[in-house]
């Protein structure tokens, strides 16, 4: 920050015509490795479709990703960065029902 200068732009890798990622949320490990990115698509087919990507910011490449999520309100790492933690909102019934889920981030690939 002290030089006003950018360090690093992250970009998945060129997608499929017709699809579009937009930026949901975001949550960096405590120990600055690791970056937790949630991102939805607008493209018809993937409408509604939530992707976690987990990036290794030393290597400056994704780790790995989740997929399939309806929706992503935040996320959080564990202090020890081995958890990360997806909270979401699932409406049904007439009701909202928030769930938070756990994923160990050594096994997200």
């Amino acid at each position: 920050m002290t030089s006003g200068k950018e360090a690093r732009c992250l970009a998945d890798s060129p997608k499929r015509s017709g699809v579009v990622d937009r930026l949901h949320c975001a949550a960096l490990s405590s120990d600055g490795s690791l970056l937790a990115v949630t991102t939805y698509s607008s493209a018809e087919e993937f409408e509604n479709q939530i992707k976690v990507t987990l990036w290794d910011l030393a290597a400056g490449r994704p780790q790995g990703t989740l997929s399939g999520f309806r929706d992503c309100h935040a996320l959080a790492f564990s202090p020890d960065g081995q958890w990360l933690a997806i909270g979401d909102m699932e409406y049904g019934g007439g009701k909202a029902l928030g769930k938070i889920r756990l994923w160990r981030t050594s096994e997200i690939e």
